[in-house]
Parts: C-alpha cells; structure tokens; sequence
C-alpha cells in the first residue's frame, strides 16, 4: 500500500479536527478523540499541530476560512449592493447543513473563549475582520452615510446573524431556514431604506 502522502495526512488530520469540535463540541475535542476519528495515533496528532490549543486554533481558522470563501465567492457574482450584503450575511447563517455545522462550531469557541483569553482573542479577533467586511458592503449600499452610521449598522447585523445562528442551531423549527432569510431581508431592507430616504 501507498505511503500517504504529507498533503493527504494534514487534510486528514485537519478533516478530522473539524468533525470532533462540529459533533462532540470543544470539551470533548481531546487529542485521544482527534486521533480516534483520524485512525492516527496522538503522537502523529502532537508532532502535526504541537498542542490541544493549536489544534483547536486550528479548527477555528478552517471556520475563518470557510466563512471568507463563501463571502468573495458572493461578492463575485457582482449583484447589487444590496444583494450582496444579503447574500455575504446569509453565508453565516445555518441554511444548510455544512453551515448549521460551522454554526455549532462557532457556538463552541464562542463559550470556550468566556475563559480563555487566548481563544477569545482569536474569537474577536476573526470578529472584528468579519465587521470590516460589512462595513465596506454597507458604504457600498448607502455611500451618503456617515462612518459612524454605517459602523453602528454594521454591529447591528452582524448581531443579528449571529444570534440568528445560535437560535436557529438550538431550535431549528422555530428559526428555520425560511424564518431567518426572512428576517435578514427585513433588516437590511428597513436599515438601507431608513438611510436612502
């Protein structure tokens, strides 16, 4: 049989980290658990990513990403403003089933950062990039609006999606996938019209 190769062996192991923290949660994303679902042994795990801590800074990064492609992929499609602050937004909600796992994903580093200052930095951190994003697609909808406004309606929907995120991933009936395009749509349609009027 084939040595695996060096490329094929990290997007295992990689593979493998995301699926522990997606399914069992932070806590119980060991070492042990990550070797288990990978069929490696911990001491591969360690020599690959070096800490318990790297490896969830790790999975933590893959969501970054994940996140970012999904957003200049939307913001390639060259919609309208408007359209593409809908589309960049909804990218972080859990509409199907690859982002209800990022979604659970997220929720998970956001309790693990409460008392880590180390994860809580890279938590707000990833936040603050993300903000920026919709801060530029926000000036680009509504360009008269002052820095400040545009800022302060830029928290507000990221606040909104990301609590969309957590309630929809805690109750998927209620916060269904119809419910949170909907509210999305609203927001953004009454915090543009609000500006452009």
């Amino acid at each position: 049989m084939p040595k695996e190769s060096t490329d094929a062996t990290s997007i295992r192991l990689s593979q493998s980290v995301w699926e522990t923290v997606a399914n069992d949660g932070i806590e119980a994303t060991t070492v042990r658990r990550v070797a288990q679902r990978a069929e490696c042994t911990t001491g591969l795990l360690m020599h690959h990513f070096g800490s318990r801590t790297a490896m969830l800074t790790h999975a933590r990064e893959v969501l970054y990403k994940r996140t970012a492609a999904r957003a200049d992929n939307a913001e390639r499609i060259a919609l309208t403003p408007r359209d593409t602050l809908f589309e960049v937004l909804s990218g972080t909600l859990p509409l199907d089933t690859e982002r209800q796992q990022e979604a659970r994903v997220w929720m998970g580093f956001a309790a693990a950062a409460l008392p880590d200052s180390d994860i809580r930095k890279l938590h707000v951190s990833g936040n603050h990039a993300w903000l920026q994003r919709i801060i530029r697609l926000i000036a680009d909808c509504i360009p008269t609006a002052s820095p400040s406004k545009i800022r302060s309606l830029a928290i507000r929907l990221v606040a909104l999606t990301e609590g969309l995120a957590s309630l929809s991933s805690l109750d998927p009936d209620t916060y269904n996938t119809d419910t949170q395009r909907s509210i999305l749509t609203a927001e953004i349609d009454a915090l543009i019209g609000t500006q452009q009027t």
